[in-house]
């Protein structure tokens, strides 16, 4: 196997991405004063964290060795051999304490198999104290994700209504649920009219167009935006995961949940939701069920480094990092997987001095563009212009 131990080796390939506020973002999407999700090893709060710089280098195996491909049905990663990974603390483990976790390398970790690797968990901190939603409203839209419908009119024009139905006979508990905001939202001078129960015990639900409207606003082509999420408070965040698992999902008796869906980017944004509940999630799909896939998000925070199924690999392209002010682990996905990543140690002076990077070896920054970055800031600002659910339509 030919390595690279050099000041460089560390980071990821070009696939893999990072979790943003406004969605997962590959390296070239990125720029200096983005926010991506971090993990502290040691208080082990998910957080917002601003990017300092981008560091990439551009990676030939034949010159500077081979990465290190991880194949696991639950993550996948292809990684310098420097690239770093929170690792258990293994006395902390023992004893039951929440000691800080450390960190190893890919390539220290080849010959480890009983490392314990943390690909998930923490405290989910990155939600805000305030949302401009109701959790009515919240509730409401995951199940409109899952299983609502916008009709359409024949020829030109639009209509702003919309219709959810659920099976009374097969999911009583469900269709007790949409009851329950059907009269809520009723006794706000919304329109939210049960109709007669079809034949095959469905119930179909018809919602007007002045809730309609708003919902069609909230979930354009019934899609979930990543700055809707970015705006929930946790007890929001949790109950859109529950309506969302109520309604295209399932919980597994022996622990976790799946998440059963054909559109990619409602899957993208589900992934986002799991990340910011501290989740590690991996999507599987099914080309002879006509695309579908199935998430899952796992319960246990990670697993041994032996079955990640460690291989070099050549590789000819752009290795890269975030660079964050702090040791920290940062939200990835790759290949349809989610985990912790770390990155290393970059304090605000060296961030401004590794433009001395490209003197020493293909280091490079991403140029600035005109857009605004991808903060907590343009999250709030964003999330500010939704009217409030709290209230009865004027």
């Amino acid at each position: 196997m030919r390595t690279s131990n050099g000041p460089y080796s560390n980071g990821v390939d070009a696939l893999t991405e990072a979790l943003t506020p406004s969605g997962w973002r590959t390296h070239d999407a990125l720029r200096p004063g983005d926010h991506v999700l971090t993990m502290d090893p040691g208080e082990k709060r998910i957080r917002w964290s601003p990017i300092l710089g981008i560091s990439r280098r551009d990676w030939n195996s034949w010159r500077d060795g081979e990465l290190i491909q991880w194949d696991h049905r639950s993550v996948s990663a292809l990684t310098a051999p420097g690239h770093r990974w929170m690792e258990q603390n293994d006395q902390g483990r023992k004893r039951g304490d929440n000691r800080p976790h450390t960190w190893s390398t890919t390539g220290d970790l080849i010959g480890r198999t009983w490392a314990r690797l943390v690909f998930g968990g923490g405290t989910p901190s990155a939600f805000p104290n305030a949302s401009p939603h109701s959790d009515e409203f919240v509730e409401l839209l995951g199940w409109i994700v899952a299983e609502g419908c916008y009709p359409k009119p024949k020829g030109d024009g639009s209509w702003n209504h919309v219709s959810i139905s659920q099976s009374e006979r097969v999911n009583p508990e469900k269709t007790a649920q949409l009851r329950r905001l059907a009269s809520h939202f009723t006794n706000l001078g919304y329109t939210f009219n049960e109709y007669k129960v079809r034949p095959d015990g469905v119930v179909p639900f018809y919602i007007g167009s002045d809730l309609g409207a708003e919902i069609r606003t909230a979930l354009p082509d019934k899609q979930l935006p990543p700055l809707l999420i970015a705006s929930l408070t946790l007890a929001q965040a949790q109950i859109l995961y529950q309506a969302l698992i109520d309604g295209d999902g399932n919980r597994h008796v022996g622990g976790g949940d799946y998440w059963i869906q054909v559109d990619q980017g409602r899957i993208d944004s589900f992934q986002m939701l799991a990340a910011m509940l501290a989740s590690r999630t991996a999507q599987k799909t099914w080309d002879a069920l006509n695309g579908v896939s199935r998430t899952t998000i796992y319960t246990r925070d990670g697993g041994t480094s032996g079955s990640t199924h460690p291989s070099p690999v050549d590789y000819v392209g752009v290795i890269w990092h975030p660079e964050l002010s702090r040791s920290m682990a940062w939200a990835a996905r790759r290949a349809g997987t989610t985990y912790w990543t770390g990155s290393p140690e970059l304090t605000e002076p060296e961030a401004a001095r590794s433009q001395s990077h490209r003197r020493i070896g293909r280091m490079n920054k991403i140029s600035s563009s005109d857009r605004p970055p991808l903060s907590i800031e343009s999250t709030a600002s964003t999330s500010s212009t939704s009217p409030s659910r709290n209230s009865a339509p004027a």
